[in-house]
């Protein structure tokens, strides 16, 4: 109740209880929204206006109030507060005046309560008038103000940026905290405009414009500085933002402003960008390709070199279908499957394939990736990287090529020695066999030499395995040369037919052996270009080998087949024939159809791969047919006809005509026999006694110097290989001297270079090793009719002469 109220009250305090006068402040207590109440000494209430109880509807209005105690009406936790406030009044007769919360409507209110003792004529307290008002909105809106202002100390002690507040002329009228904490600056040095001097030299001025044109025009600024940061020791850069406070007029009384510390920001910006330059910089040195692929893959971004790796210009859009049909067809489903897999199942992308141009170059790519997902395990995107691996595909090829090649010629070598190992063992069996039937009727003819029969059958034995063993060392030199690529031919124009009919005469004994007959049918003769001796060799190995694959009985058929550009020679027999797997190695070196260890034919099996060499060195070929095992066998030799040659009717080739060698007579003849082999000198010296001649012997070449510079002979046979001096020099020595004599050079070294030497040396003849007595004495009387002016020499030497 107000001041007035109470004055009135004390000037009818004789008519106190004047009706009139109650019920007249009873009205004005309801009408008033402030609660007036009167109360006892004591303090118990004995009036209030119940006008405001009655405006909140959940508390009617209760006629008991007035006899209620007061603290009935107050929050438990404010009634002591509340009587110690009311004791200090009683006791001093003061005012009194309270905050408290007391139930109204139902619920505690704040409200404010105020009173004034009445004193009576006695000085002592008569009782208190009082009013109470509703402040519940006011302590709620103190209350909010309180909690925003501690939510704001709060926000500037935790945030780690610079809060502050300034005049509107930008000057600090009271201490700022966080700007303290940052820049180590106190109040004593902030307050007012001290605080710019914490900013960068460089940058006061950049504030000072900054924070005059928002003072001129009342706008926010932004303005970036370095600011100095006493945690660091040094300058950081910082971004400062402010917003004017206005009041009711819109006038700004103060800036609101914010400091933010960007150092470290800004420092992983700069390194962010410097890892971005350097993985640029390491992406285009290792030529890699990227792409980025947003969800749902409508289209495709690719750096650079991925528009390379696919022949892309570089301004070209690129979705899928593009990219799909830019990829070598054959990979294209698998490139799809990958894509599908990486992108729905999230699995790697690893894939290697190829890409076309559209000049339909290829280059081989590898390309890894991977889809990304977002919070709902959804993917958001596929991303990858691709790289152009044709080089590395280049050397694999070449390293498979070259595992591949390591392989072959490990295979080789590994059958190579497997054909050695079975060659060796062939050729020993070979060589072997001829010396054990010869060492054999040796021994029967030391035990019973005066068997003539039995003498004469060893001969023949004899005889006939020096020729085996003497063939196998030809076939072998043969093939050497051969394989050197030193087997040459002396080409001249001889008779076809006359080839075959010696080449048949030649092996007619084994086929008597074995009972084999050979048949010939041709009408015709016809010439060609060959080495004579080379192409009877030949045809003497297809015989051979038509022969030993024949059973007894067999025959075997020779025929001719004229052409018009060439001349075929066809060898048939009715023998075991050729397997047909076989048939690819037949004209391979020491290859036989039956190589195990129980065959059934004798020889190297480098026969018919001479025959083949000897055929092509001839501009020819040779083929074999067969229909299989037990079904005979074809060979054809296809020789080209010489231009001019004429094809001769004759009659059919019958028995051989080749004439026997018959051995010339060489009585008085002196022949000098050089051999450092004493048994091939007895042996030789006695074949020329024989027929005749006076023969002297020497062992060695300086043997040979002795009797030469002693005596003259008729005709000279030196062997090649001796110890100390060979037969090549001591021949030049002899040429030296001016002894023109013939000489036959007898060696076992028979390739064509060792007779052309032979010859360059000065030796009139060359005769391989091992000699056949016949054919040598032909050989040496031919030559002395050569050089038939001579005559014999008498030197007076003797008839007998051994050096």
């Amino acid at each position: 109740m107000g001041s007035d109220a109470s004055e009135s009250y004390l000037a009818s305090a004789e008519a106190w209880s004047c009706e009139a006068v109650l019920r007249n402040y009873r009205l004005l207590s309801e009408a008033s929204p402030t609660i007036s109440w009167t109360a006892g000494p004591a303090g118990q209430i004995d009036f209030i206006g119940e006008g405001a109880l009655r405006s909140a509807p959940a508390d009617p209005p209760n006629p008991t109030l007035t006899s209620i105690h007061w603290e009935d009406l107050l929050h438990p936790d404010d009634v002591e507060m509340t009587a110690a406030a009311w004791r200090r009044s009683a006791n001093s007769g003061q005012n009194y005046c309270a905050r408290h919360r007391m139930k109204i409507g139902g619920l505690y209110r704040w409200v404010l309560s105020q009173a004034k003792a009445v004193i009576a004529p006695d000085a002592s307290i008569h009782g208190w008038l009082g009013s109470t008002v509703n402040i519940d909105e006011t302590i709620a809106e103190e209350s909010g103000q309180l909690q925003a202002e501690s939510r704001y100390r709060s926000l500037v002690a935790a945030a780690s940026a610079v809060v502050y507040q300034c005049s509107a002329d930008g000057q600090f009228a009271s201490p700022q905290s966080s700007w303290q904490r940052f820049t180590g600056q106190p109040w004593e040095e902030h307050q007012g405009f001290g605080w710019s001097r914490m900013i960068h030299p460089d940058d006061r001025t950049k504030v000072e414009a900054a924070l005059s044109k928002s003072v001129e025009t009342d706008a926010p600024y932004r303005v970036d500085v370095r600011l100095w940061c006493s945690a660091a020791g040094d300058y950081h850069r910082c971004r400062i933002s402010a917003a004017g406070t206005r009041d009711e007029r819109g006038s700004v009384f103060e800036w609101v402003g914010m400091i933010a510390d960007v150092e470290d920001s800004l420092q992983q910006a700069e390194r962010l960008r410097e890892d971005q330059e350097r993985l640029a910089l390491s992406i285009e040195a290792a030529e890699i390709g990227t792409f980025h692929c947003p969800m749902p893959l409508d289209k495709i971004i690719w750096n650079a070199r991925c528009r390379q790796h696919f022949w892309l210009a570089q301004d070209e859009e690129v979705d899928f279908d593009r990219f799909y049909s830019i990829v070598y067809p054959n990979d294209r489903q698998t490139v799809r499957e990958a894509v599908t897999r990486a992108v729905s199942n999230t699995e790697p992308y690893d894939i290697e394939y190829r890409t076309v141009s559209p000049q339909g170059a290829i280059r081989w790519i590898r390309a890894k990736g991977s889809s990304y997902l977002d919070a709902s395990g959804r993917p958001v995107r596929f991303d990858g990287i691709t790289i152009d691996i044709s080089a590395q595909k280049a050397l694999q090829a070449q390293r498979d090529m070259l595992l591949e090649r390591e392989r072959i010629e490990k295979a080789a070598a590994q059958n190579a020695s497997r054909l050695k190992d079975s060659f060796l063992a062939t050729i020993s069996h070979e060589l072997r066999t001829p010396l054990n039937a010869m060492q054999a009727w040796i021994y029967l003819l030391r035990q019973n030499h005066r068997d003539f029969d039995l003498v004469f059958r060893a001969l023949d034995s004899i005889e006939r395995n020096v020729r085996v063993q003497s063939k196998l060392v030809d076939d072998l030199l043969d093939i050497s040369s051969i394989t050197s690529g030193k087997l040459f031919l002396e080409i001249e124009t001889v008779s076809l037919k006359d080839v075959v009919n010696a080449a048949i005469s030649d092996v007619k004994a084994a086929a008597l052996i074995k009972d084999v007959q050979i048949a010939t049918a041709t009408e015709y003769d016809v010439s060609v270009g060959a080495d004579v001796l080379r192409l009877r060799q030949v045809f003497v190995n297809v015989l051979d080998n038509a022969i030993k694959h024949s059973k007894p009985g067999g025959f075997v058929k020779v025929s001719l087949d004229i052409r018009a550009k060439h001349v075929k020679v066809l060898f048939s027999d009715n023998g075991s024939g050729i397997a047909p797997d076989f048939m690819q190695r037949l004209f391979e070196p020491f290859t036989q159809a039956d190589d195990a260890i129980g065959r059934h034919h004798e020889g190297l099996g480098i026969g018919l791969a001479i025959a083949a060499n000897i055929v092509d060195l001839h501009g020819g070929s040779i083929t074999a047919r067969s229909e299989g095992i037990g079904r005979g066998s074809e060979f054809i030799v296809t020789l080209p006809r010489l231009e001019s040659a004429d094809v001769l009717e004759t009659d059919s080739i019958g028995e051989n005509s080749l004439r026997a060698i018959e051995a010339p007579r060489f009585d008085g003849v002196r022949v000098l026999i050089i051999e450092d082999n004493l048994d091939a000198l007895e042996a030789m010296a006695a074949v020329f006694k024989m027929e005749g001649a006076q023969v002297s012997t020497a062992e060695s070449a300086s043997a040979a110097r002795h009797l030469l510079s002693s005596g003259t002979y008729d005709a000279i046979t030196s062997d090649i290989g001796m110890p100390g001096e060979d037969g090549y020099s001591l021949m030049r020595w002899i040429r030296e001297q001016n002894i023109s004599t013939p000489a036959v050079a007898l060696t076992a070294f028979t390739r064509p270079e060792d007779e052309a030497r032979a010859y360059h040396a000065g030796f009139d003849r060359f005769h391989p090793k091992p000699v056949h007595p016949p054919q040598l004495l032909a050989l040496v009387s031919d030559m002395l009719l050569k050089n038939a002016g001579t005559g014999p020499r008498d030197t007076g030497a003797s008839s007998d002469v051994e050096v």
